[in-house]
């Protein structure tokens, strides 16, 4: 009794699984075979796709995300239409997908630069000022930099030396919110 139902089980599936398998296979690989409904319905499938793709763009503003995808199922509509296998259609959007990311990142990525603009402390690097307090060694003085007062360090040397008032000098290096001068 179970062989019998196990025989009958396997000739139902067989007959009805192995006419879907053909037309699957026809859809997939050999869309010669089918009608140019079927071909047209494919293609407008592609399209809803792209539309629904770009509705998807507009409900993320900035990111040219889905605008790709839309690109790819254009791409997909257009090979439907024309008559090639559901395979090619999917390697044409899969390309087109590809090709677009790489143009929209190339287009809209934002350019990036090395140098940083230096501000505050780090921009009194390397310029000029005067002394107002003289600055004697391995202690602190004062001097004026770009119109504000800072206190100021000698630079440490071989031989220190005391740096009068008056005298112009070069900010070396910042050192906390200290300036090192020589």
């Amino acid at each position: 009794m179970f062989y019998t139902l196990l025989n009958n089980l396997t000739c139902f599936f067989y007959t009805h699984l192995h006419s879907h398998y053909d037309r699957v296979y026809d859809i997939l690989f050999n869309p010669h075979t089918l009608s140019t409904k079927t071909q047209h319905i494919m293609g407008y499938t592609w399209l809803v796709l792209s539309i629904a793709f770009l509705l998807a763009e507009i409900g993320t503003p900035g990111l040219f995300f889905f605008v790709s995808f839309a690109i790819g199922c254009i791409t997909a509509a257009i090979a439907a239409f024309i008559g090639f296998s559901l395979i090619i259609q999917c390697v044409t959007a899969v390309i087109a997908l590809c090709l677009s990311f790489y143009v929209m990142r190339r287009l809209f990525a934002k350019k990036t630069t090395t140098q940083t603009l230096k501000t505050n402390i780090e921009a009194l690097a390397h310029k000029t000022g005067i002394v107002i307090k003289t600055i004697e060694p391995h202690k602190t003085g004062k001097v004026k930099v770009g119109g504000e007062i800072w206190t100021a360090q000698a630079e440490e040397a071989e031989h220190p030396r005391t740096i009068e008032k008056n005298t112009v000098i070069t900010v070396v290096k910042i050192q906390g919110n200290r300036l090192i001068v020589k």
